[in-house]
């Protein structure tokens, strides 16, 4: 099962919440921590392709970032 996340535009930006189904879950947990890293190294390379490549489509607000 995949965790839930929520994606918020907020006024200054956006936000991406994931949780795990089960709070109990340290793997899945951990397995979110790692994920999330990977895509701030990639996102503070420049590089947004990652959410196309990992979900077959790109999150809100992809296409400001690569803009900006």
């Amino acid at each position: 099962m995949m965790p839930l996340r929520i994606i918020s535009i907020i006024r200054d930006g956006g936000k991406i919440v994931v949780t795990a189904n089960d709070p109990n879950d340290k793997a899945s947990i951990e397995q979110i921590r790692m994920h999330l890293s990977h895509i701030v190294s990639t996102f503070s390379n420049g590089n947004f392709n990652a959410p196309m490549l990992i979900h077959d489509t790109n999150s809100p607000g992809v296409a400001t970032m690569i803009r900006l």
